[in-house]
């Protein structure tokens, strides 16, 4: 009895190491020294948003991370294929702290995606701890401030924040305001 108990006590301890050294690996790689900023939980899932230069030769790009902060997996549809390319379930807003409202962002990736006939979705599997990131180059990213095509990098040079928010299932996750740091 007492070499069961020690059996089960191990296995529970090496799982436990296990799933801690997933959860380094997973945020040492996937993020790379990114600093990304949380909003709140909901369904076990969290929204992260922060922006690199790094990996991009074309510029700024901006990151948004779905994480799954439960301890159970998670499928979780993400988007769908479009005919250029992946459309992600990830929405942009801007706002300026002296103007009231937000301003939808467009991402020119999304806009030219025609879906003609069936739309496959993508479904990921978020094993707990683990994220699924989002990539946009800034320069992909417009918004129509009065009636004009603005770049958002022009927006975010006038003082205006951004926010992404990630609809699935009946869940809405929003990110707090994001400004890239000067």
């Amino acid at each position: 009895m007492a070499q069961r108990a020690l059996v089960t006590v191990y296995d529970r301890s090496m799982r436990l190491a296990g799933l801690c050294a997933l959860l380094v690996v997973a945020v040492t790689s996937t993020f790379g020294g990114v600093a990304l900023t949380w909003g709140n939980v909901a369904g076990n899932l969290q929204l992260g948003i922060g922006a690199t230069t790094e990996s991009s030769p074309s510029g700024t790009v901006i990151l948004v991370s779905l994480r799954n902060v439960g301890a159970e997996m998670q499928r979780v549809t993400i988007g769908f294929d479009g005919s250029a390319g992946p459309v992600y379930n990830v929405e942009f807003t801007a706002a300026r702290a002296q103007q009231a409202g937000e301003q939808l962002i467009f991402d020119l990736n999304a806009l030219k995606a025609r879906p003609g006939g069936v739309l496959i979705p993508k479904v990921v599997g978020l094993e707990p701890g683990s994220s699924q990131m989002f990539t946009f180059p800034i320069g992909q990213l417009i918004c129509i401030v009065d009636r004009r095509e603005v770049a958002l990098e022009t927006l975010l040079q006038r003082g205006y924040s951004i926010r992404a928010s990630f609809r699935t299932s009946g869940i809405r996750l929003v990110t707090p305001s994001w400004v890239p740091p000067k």
